[in-house]
């Protein structure tokens, strides 16, 4: 009698173990597939870069006359920066 309720206990711990690791993993599943960068850029971003190859972050990142490559979510567009000019931070919420 007490081994078959230890069984039963071990048993059932287990599952709860599986369980918990399962729900884990599955968490971790989705915060890599929200980081993949085509999914990001699906939704509208885009990756820019400048003539030799760095991410351009800022307006600091370019100069005028630079090639830029920008790869967005089908394909690649070739643009010359014109000029850059500050802004504000943009309100993303909208």
């Amino acid at each position: 009698d007490r081994l078959e309720r230890t069984t039963v206990s071990l048993v059932h711990c287990a599952r709860q173990c599986v369980a918990q690791e399962r729900e884990r993993w599955s968490a971790r599943g989705g915060r890599v597939r929200a980081a993949d960068p085509a999914r990001i850029l699906s939704r509208g971003f885009a990756w820019v870069r400048g003539e030799s190859g760095q991410t351009i972050r800022t307006i600091a990142d370019s100069k005028t006359g630079e090639m830029l490559e920008v790869q967005i979510r089908d394909g690649v567009i070739d643009a010359r920066v014109e000029r850059s000019r500050e802004d504000p931070p943009a309100d993303l919420s909208r």
